[in-house]
């Protein structure tokens, strides 16, 4: 099993998170993974909805100050990355493995009782990564580990740039590629 959680006391319950910009320090509540993940298992992950809903604060000195696009969504990501406990890209990374085999991943997340409502980011990132670990094959698992930490291309983070979607979806694991390392 890798080690990808940096802070094991986030998984033990949902925890407020802090954000620095200049001056200001907002909080995004302490709320469970189901809140995260109804914007962030979606086939794009929906930035938009989740800051509206979890950050307004941030998003309103987004719109009441000069700051850039590519510095408020690596804030939204540094964000996600807390609440996680691991590496953004990570989290993202098993979010979107986790909802791309889904037919594995729900039926065992209801046989281990582990409730969205109430279990922290954190701790269903445990958990799925957990599960999908033990769907593949032994002789694939540093494979997958690798892929999931490799940090992604520097473009990720430039809204603007053409390439940013391509960097994006490169960073995901489809059905097909997690099934041809199953047992």
């Amino acid at each position: 099993m890798p080690v990808t959680n940096k802070d094991p006391v986030w998984s033990l319950r949902p925890w407020p998170v802090e954000i620095d910009m200049g001056s200001q320090t907002f909080t995004v509540p302490a709320v469970p993974a189901i809140e995260w993940l109804k914007f962030l298992l979606e086939p794009e992950p929906d930035m938009i909805g989740l800051v509206n809903e979890l950050m307004p604060d941030l998003e309103e000195f987004f719109y009441d100050n000069e700051i850039l696009l590519t510095d408020f969504y690596g804030k939204v990501l540094e964000v996600i990355g807390t609440a996680s406990a691991r590496s953004w890209w990570i989290a993202l990374r098993v979010i979107c493995t986790a909802r791309d085999n889904w037919h594995i991943v729900g039926p065992n997340l209801m046989i281990y009782g582990i409730d969205a409502n109430v279990v922290s980011l954190s701790a269903w990132l445990d958990i799925a990564l957990f599960i999908l670990i033990e769907n593949i094959d032994p002789k694939n698992v540093t494979m997958f580990t690798s892929q999931l930490e490799i940090p992604p291309p520097d473009n990720v983070l430039d809204v603007t740039s053409t390439e940013a979607p391509a960097a994006i979806e490169s960073m995901t694991m489809d059905h097909r590629a997690f099934m041809a390392m199953a047992r």
